[in-house]
């Protein structure tokens, strides 16, 4: 088994600060989720560096608050805490090594220093991501594990058993004399019903089963000192590629449901065109609306922010490879050799391949825009449709009734008139009757049949008159209003 000399385990872990349209309270909230992975002892009166609005890269230390203050002991371990703010990030480099510089520790030691910040962390959800990175010196007086890759293979072995060395590498690159390979496990899978998810919360899961690791084989105790200079380039530079690979995959998780949105849409148009000619009743093509309406919402701030998660690869793969050239200016400056262009490959993955299918996704899915907003346009004229029939037929409605019932009125009033003119008046009597003669005569049925009659037939008038009046507006209406 191969020995590692001065074997250090880093743990670089990111979490959101602000991300856009989050309100101040989001912001708050995700300090204080940053927050619970510092200890106890941290000074809190450092947040006050956290107000540095433009900050590029922030300590968030203070002058109480020094390394020496977040250092531990953990066994044969010491270690710090680096806590600093990336923009709109948070990052902190939870540093692990061994206390004997010169002593060789078997490659197993990883192993516990990886529970060691794991438990320093409280086991705590991260909402960005996490890089491993070890960093050792080779053991010269070995002769059979001086060898940088195959030194490598058993420290990645040791520490992710599960995963294969050739399926995990992505880069090997050169530093100060030393070797550093790349290897990255990001596995990212759609739910079968993104609905039913919080996206924020599936990614953060989904980041426990996979890993980004950087190894790194010095082969003198005086280039890996020299190394540690550089931490803060390596945060910034890991920083940048979780925000790339974080994008990418909300974009995925994002094209999904809005595919199945575009899928309801299209349900939509199949409907209406099955059942165009079927009369709706007004009530239910307006719940129809509302819930088009709901869905149009929906989508449009979904691809709003899809198209916010292309910006934001753009603009992490820009600064990636910002960090890199300044990296490398650096080197150049101080004259240490270098070749980081390993490093490079996710830029060029990200140009060709992430970029490039958000893109041609876009373009798709804004023709589902289009289709959503003719879905709007066609139910609302099935709607003003209705409405205007429903007005119509209330005023036939009214025409009809108003002309029946004067048909009604009028031949009941002729038929009165004509009734009481053949009827001898009360003048015309010679006798003048007596009350009890009068009561009887009321009681009479020939009294109360010629108001009847006349009233029947008044109402029998009334309804054809109406009926027919509706049936020729109906008509008119169907046939001439067609031509």
């Amino acid at each position: 088994m191969a020995n590692l000399i001065a074997p250090t385990l880093d743990l670089f872990v990111y979490d959101i600060r602000k991300e856009f349209g989050q309100t101040l309270e989001d912001l708050r909230s995700n300090r204080e989720h940053f927050r619970q992975k510092l200890p106890a002892t941290y000074d809190d009166s450092s947040w006050q560096r956290d107000r540095d609005f433009e900050g590029e890269f922030v300590e968030l230390l203070s002058d109480r608050t020094e390394i020496n203050s977040l250092s531990f002991m953990a066994g044969d371990c010491q270690g710090y805490y680096y806590p600093v703010r990336l923009q709109d990030v948070y990052g902190v480099l939870i540093s692990c090594s061994a206390r004997d510089k010169s002593f060789p520790y078997p490659v197993p030691w990883l192993q516990e220093a990886k529970v060691i910040l794991e438990e320093k962390i409280a086991h705590q959800t991260v909402t960005l991501g996490q890089t491993w990175m070890i960093s050792a010196q080779l053991d010269w007086q070995t002769s059979t594990h001086n060898n940088p890759e195959l030194l490598a293979k058993e420290c990645y072995s040791s520490l992710f058993p599960q995963y294969d060395w050739q399926d995990s590498l992505k880069s090997v690159n050169t530093f100060l004399g030393g070797t550093i390979f790349e290897l990255c496990q990001y596995n990212f899978n759609l739910p079968e019903n993104p609905e039913d998810i919080n996206l924020e919360n599936y990614i953060t899961h989904d980041f426990e089963e996979n890993h980004h690791l950087i190894i790194a084989i010095y082969p003198s105790p005086e280039i890996a000192s020299a190394a540690t200079y550089f931490l803060d380039d390596w945060l910034r530079l890991w920083c940048s590629h979780h925000k790339t690979l974080v994008s990418y995959s909300q974009s995925r998780l994002l094209k999904q449901i809005l595919e199945n949105d575009i899928i309801e849409i299209q349900q939509y148009f199949e409907k209406f065109k099955k059942e165009f000619d079927r009369v709706y009743h007004f009530t239910q093509l307006d719940l129809e609306w509302q819930n088009l309406e709901d869905i149009f919402a929906n989508y449009m701030l979904d691809l709003f922010d899809f198209k916010n998660q292309v910006c934001k690869i753009k603009e992490s793969c820009a600064t990636y490879s910002q960090h890199l050239e300044n990296l490398e200016a650096v080197l150049k400056i101080e004259q240490l050799t270098a070749d980081l262009s390993g490093f490079k490959q996710l830029v060029s993955q990200t140009t060709q391949q992430y970029v490039g299918q958000i893109e041609r996704d876009w373009e798709r899915l804004q023709e589902g825009e289009k289709l959503l907003k003719a879905s709007l346009d066609l139910l609302r004229t099935e709607i003003d449709f209705y409405q205007v029939r429903n007005q119509r037929d209330f005023q036939q409605q009214a025409i009809a009734t108003g002309v029946g019932l004067g048909c009604g009125i009028a031949v009941g009033a002729i038929a009165y008139r004509v009734v009481t003119t053949e009827t001898p008046s009360l003048d015309e009597t010679t006798e003048i009757p007596s009350p009890q003669a009068g009561i009887q005569t009321l009681l009479t049925p020939d009294v109360w049949a010629i108001p009847s009659i006349i009233t029947i037939i008044g109402i029998c008038t009334g309804i054809v008159t109406g009926g027919m009046m509706r049936l020729w507006l109906f008509w008119s209406d169907r046939v001439l209003g067609s031509r």
